[in-house]
């Protein structure tokens, strides 16, 4: 009697469940990284008044 061999997976066969989970953790990352951008922008000079000659 032969025995059905069922591909069982392993690390090499990421299931529907891990694709999820990496998605929902990029989303999550790409989320903190967007908030946390303006930080690292310089702050905007401030104009000069424009001077009128009279």
């Amino acid at each position: 009697m032969r025995k059905d061999r069922v591909r069982e997976r392993g690390a090499t066969y990421p299931g529907f469940l891990d694709v999820v989970i990496v998605a929902l953790l990029m989303a999550v990352l790409l989320y903190a990284a967007w908030r946390q951008f303006p930080a690292y922008q310089p702050p905007v000079p401030p104009t000069p008044a424009s001077h009128k000659s009279s």
